[in-house]
């Protein structure tokens, strides 16, 4: 304090400097604060969970006898035998990347991290228990205690990511970015840091190659890359993202050595090149190395999953929403004439389906549909488009209307999670990078609807659809199901 007295009596400027300095380092020490703190506490609260899943399972299986107990240990002899196997449950969980991450809550929950580590400290108990032949209480209890755990530990991770978040609302934790360049991504990389507070971002400013670059208005201009180290000193930043893609290999390195050398995070906005390098497999045609693009994660195993998870899921629906379906049958004969359903040829990957809806149009829509592609574009959607009618308008503001595609999921010709399937006289318009879309099954719901639904451009959608493609994973098809559940309820962008 004494210091800062002495600097500020000594000129103005000081004083500025010295106040921007005490700031920076303020911000420093509390984002390190919040990170060890959200990295620590995962610790005490799986313990939390695992001793309440042990004692929630014993109290349950005694007063669910839905089942006769044959036999249970005394709660002090259970207690015991918990406290013993409570430290394999931390090795197992640590062993299994769980407490891997310092970045708090930043990162997906992993869901299946989480499963496999659960199911493999369950194991080695059973396992125990088999070889020991100790008398043990009712196999139920064990079955209690997996999914109790389970639960439990994803509400304790789920609960420390919405703190996190609240607490990014008074800048607690918030990590400042600077942006390397100005490629086409960073339009959309700014908005989503300045928009999406719940990243937990904030934006410093960014950083050109030279001068004879522009900002565009994007954000603050902090300087040129060949003064990074005084940028730094003026205005620090715990991150700095490359979105500058006419760099050598060197200035790249070099780049990385300045941000080791700062303790700052270094990420890469990449190009299309380097987003499909990220799928490249290398295998060997005798002794010649071959690199081969991977398509998607759906081929293989994954196709085999995604269907699985597509026939059970839409199994349950359409039995859950059958008496649904006999009101609204109703309701569209009452408000309009023509058919109850709408029936249409669409495009998929390998063959045209017949594509059913609940009808929310008028009689005749589809020969204005070419009329109003000449004047909307391929995939438009308009607000007020005078061919829905005024039932149609409620079943399309709650997505009523898609009911009916389970049936197209359950025979296979779609998903639940994917592309939206085109007409053909659409696909007949679309340029070579456009029909990528069409690789996988179409869907249901998808990135797009998720996203904000019909108040996005066209090539949005296909750029999110080219996303899912090349990222799909299980976990992600749930994470969309339940956006579009959000955004329905919403009623965004429903038109």
């Amino acid at each position: 304090m004494g210091l800062f007295l002495f600097l500020a009596h000594k000129s103005p400027n000081g004083v500025y400097k010295t106040k921007v300095l005490l700031y920076n380092q303020m911000q420093e020490l509390d984002l390190k604060r919040s990170e060890l703190f959200f990295a620590f506490i995962k610790l005490p609260v799986d313990i939390i969970a695992v001793l309440l899943a042990f004692f929630g399972a014993y109290f349950l299986r005694q007063v669910w006898e839905f089942v006769p107990v044959s036999y249970m240990l005394p709660f002090d002899q259970y207690l015991r035998f918990v406290l013993i196997f409570l430290p394999l449950w931390i090795l197992v969980f640590a062993a299994g990347g769980l407490y891997k991450s310092i970045e708090g809550c930043k990162s997906r929950l992993p869901i299946f991290t989480i499963f496999l580590s659960v199911s493999t400290a369950m194991m080695i108990i059973l396992v125990y228990i088999f070889f020991s032949k100790i008398s043990f209480f009712s196999r139920l209890v064990i079955l209690y205690v997996w999914f109790l755990t389970f639960f439990l530990i994803v509400i304790g991770r789920l609960l420390l990511s919405y703190i996190q978040r609240y607490l990014y609302r008074f800048g607690i934790g918030v990590h400042r970015v600077a942006i390397f360049g100005m490629s086409a991504q960073v339009k959309n990389l700014v908005y989503e840091i300045q928009n999406n507070k719940k990243l937990g971002f904030k934006l410093t400013g960014i950083i050109l190659k030279d001068k004879r670059q522009k900002t565009r208005g994007f954000g603050k201009f902090l300087g040129c890359a060949d003064n990074i180290s005084h940028i730094i000193k003026e205005t620090p930043f715990d991150e700095l993202i490359l979105a500058e893609h006419n760099l050598s290999e060197n200035q790249v390195l070099n780049l990385i050595d300045f941000c080791e050398e700062n303790k700052i995070n270094f990420k890469l906005c990449p190009n299309l090149f380097n987003v499909r390098a990220s799928f490249m497999v290398v295998t060997n045609l005798d002794s010649v190395p071959i690199m081969e693009f991977k398509r998607t994660p759906l081929d293989g195993w994954g196709k085999i999953m995604k269907r699985i998870f597509d026939f059970i899921f839409s199994l349950l629906i359409l039995i859950i929403t059958s008496p649904l379906f006999l009101v609204i049958a109703i309701a569209i004969k009452l408000d309009s004439r023509g058919p109850i359903f709408f029936r249409q040829e669409r495009v998929g990957p390998e063959r045209n389906f017949i594509f059913y809806k609940f009808r929310s149009m008028k009689t005749g829509a589809e020969e204005e549909h070419k009329k109003f592609m000449k004047k909307f574009g391929v995939m438009f959607k308009l607000k007020n488009d005078p061919r829905i009618t005024n039932l149609g308008k409620f079943l399309r503001a709650t997505s009523l209307d898609e009911l009916p595609q389970f049936y197209n999921v359950l025979k296979g010709n779609m998903s639940v999670v994917g592309p939206r399937p085109p007409m053909t006289v659409e696909v007949e318009k679309y340029n070579p990078f456009q029909r990528k879309r069409l690789l996988i099954k179409p869907g249901i719901t998808g990135v797009w609807q998720a996203s904000g639904r019909s108040d996005i451009s066209f090539e949005q959608w296909v750029k999110m659809d080219l996303f899912y493609i090349e990222n799909w994973s299980l976990w992600l098809d749930l994470q969309i199901i339940f956006k579009t559940i959000v955004v329905v309820f919403k009623r965004k962008g429903a038109y």
